[in-house]
């Protein structure tokens, strides 16, 4: 890879990184596979570069293949669930932890589909169409997790001002 190529891989690692690591946790409900799955992600971007560099959405594509890394080891290991772990806090932004306690909760009650697209969606704020070429799915597939999660959440969450 040359300089400058090293160079723009370096400046996308640094401002996409921790957003990655942080929708992965929100996805997948366990910060150190995220963690994980946004490093080797970011390792197979970095082998592609010169592609990758031009897609319309290449934190898209990391998502992606980030997603998929996951879900394989996750296959190999069985005995592990994923969403056992809580995310750090500090993963959303609202300073009521009674809240986001309830939220993560009502996240990890919805299956990995479901709480990619409303992860992608509301906390990442990406359009259906980003959103469907980062999970490899239709944009119609998209909206319809999308709907089906908010109803989940919805019955799940209640009246917030409880």
């Amino acid at each position: 890879m040359s300089t400058s190529r090293e160079s723009a891989f370096a400046g996308f690692y640094q401002q996409n990184i921790q957003t990655l690591s942080r929708t992965l946790t929100a996805s997948l409900g366990d910060s150190q596979l995220a963690q994980d799955a946004a490093q080797e992600a970011m390792a197979r971007a970095c082998e592609r570069w010169d592609r990758i560099e031009h897609y319309d959405n290449p934190a898209g594509w990391c998502y992606r293949v980030a997603m998929n890394w996951a879900t394989s080891r996750f296959r190999k290991r069985k005995r592990e669930v994923i969403t056992d772990d809580v995310p750090v806090a500090g993963t959303f932004e609202s300073p009521d932890i009674e809240l986001q306690d309830r939220i993560l909760i009502a996240l990890r009650s919805l299956s990995i589909e479901h709480r990619s697209v409303i992860v992608l969606r509301l906390i990442e704020d990406w359009s259906i169409e980003q959103t469907a070429e980062a999970l490899g799915v239709a944009p119609g597939t998209v909206q319809s997790r999308y709907a089906r999660a908010l109803k989940r959440l919805r019955a799940e969450l209640g009246d917030m001002h409880d």
